[in-house]
């Protein structure tokens, strides 16, 4: 059940777990240190929000498509596995998804979520060459030496006009060529 749920959340984004809280994916970008001289690569770490949260109905259909299960049993195995996991997040100091993070209840009795792997394991900073940071540099702004660079859509020429003309000339021909033969 823990692995439909996260593979929902990978998917989506967001998933909810009824009495306990969200889980989001939060994504930020690349970022280049003009100081270090080092590329961050792009980030995405998991947020809980705590609260009593619904689950969407898109959540339940993707359980049961997920576990052959009828959706009212997905429902009801799912709001269990949800109690289970308020149960436990109420009475032990930690409740650990594993491949995923830990909950553990912070001084003031609030649940916080603590994210398992630590992006930078996968896609570590790496130093960019003078001639490539020549390549990627921006004018300086007011960032503190820390830019910012965002992907921008390539866009495909549309070239349809050339398929009208060359289909027009040809039915010029052909029209010239069916009235030159009545002319004969």
């Amino acid at each position: 059940m823990l692995d439909s749920l996260y593979r929902y959340l990978f998917l989506k984004e967001q998933v909810s777990i009824p009495g306990v809280g969200s889980l989001r994916v939060q994504k930020q970008q690349a970022v280049f240190d003009t100081g270090s001289g080092m590329l961050k690569p792009p980030i995405s770490s998991i947020v809980f929000e705590q609260g009593t949260a619904l689950t969407d109905k898109h959540f339940y259909y993707f359980l049961a498509q997920q576990t052959g299960l009828s959706e009212v049993d997905a429902v009801r195995r799912f709001q269990d596995l949800a109690y289970q996991l308020r149960k436990d997040i109420q009475n032990n100091d930690h409740v650990e998804l594993s491949g995923l993070g830990v909950f553990r209840r912070n001084a003031t009795g609030n649940v916080v979520f603590e994210q398992d792997v630590q992006p930078d394991v996968y896609f570590p900073p790496f130093e960019v060459s003078s001639r490539q940071k020549q390549s990627i540099e921006a004018p300086e702004e007011e960032n503190h030496g820390i830019e910012v660079y965002e992907e921008t859509p390539v866009t495909k020429k549309d070239r349809w006009w050339i398929w009208a003309v060359a289909l027009t000339a040809i039915a010029i021909a052909a029209v010239v060529y069916h009235y030159s033969l009545r002319m004969r």
